[in-house]
């Protein structure tokens, strides 16, 4: 699998969604939904629906979606050195202006490191800072008590590297 398999392969799956939702990629404020799991998993919650059409909505933003690959398709983004790519336009997660997690199970906050890491989003002090937003609407099985641990993850993960960890906000 190559660069343009993957490309194809999100364009498939954009072209076969049944959506009211037009997306406008010229908009000012560009915002990428990161659901991390895969997309037929993250298609299945309605949050991600209700988030993106909002976002949508607007005149001066734009909301499109990336999901955590399946793992053999993961290796091949390594293999091709692509960074994690949305479904609507295949623009790259790192050149998104906000970052917003949507995170319903407990066990989906370990792939965030690692989607950050594929998205190439720099996670460290600099130029360029992380604005990371996570979401967890009434009702979901994410509780907000968690945030805390996982900015401590965030932090670890990124000093591993060496350097100074920049915010994060929650």
């Amino acid at each position: 699998m190559n660069r343009k398999d993957l490309i194809d392969r999100l364009q498939a799956l954009y072209k076969d969604e049944d959506s009211r939702v037009t997306v406008n990629p010229h908009a000012g404020q560009k915002v990428a939904i990161v659901y991390p799991n895969t997309y037929f998993v993250g298609m299945s919650n309605l949050g991600l629906h209700i988030i993106y059409e909002e976002i949508n909505l607007r005149h001066d933003s734009v909301c499109e979606r990336i999901f955590l690959p399946e793992k053999k398709e993961l290796e091949a983004y390594d293999k091709t050195k692509t960074p994690l790519m949305s479904v609507e336009t295949q623009r790259p997660m790192h050149q998104f202006d906000v970052v917003a997690f949507d995170v319903t199970f407990e066990m989906d906050y370990f792939h965030i490191p690692l989607m950050l890491r594929h998205g190439r989003v720099p996670i460290m002090g600099g130029k360029t800072a992380l604005n990371l937003i996570l979401s967890s609407l009434p009702g979901g099985l994410v509780l907000p008590s968690i945030q805390s641990p996982l900015r401590i993850l965030l932090m670890l993960s990124s000093l591993v590297k060496g350097g100074k960890a920049s915010s994060v906000a929650f």
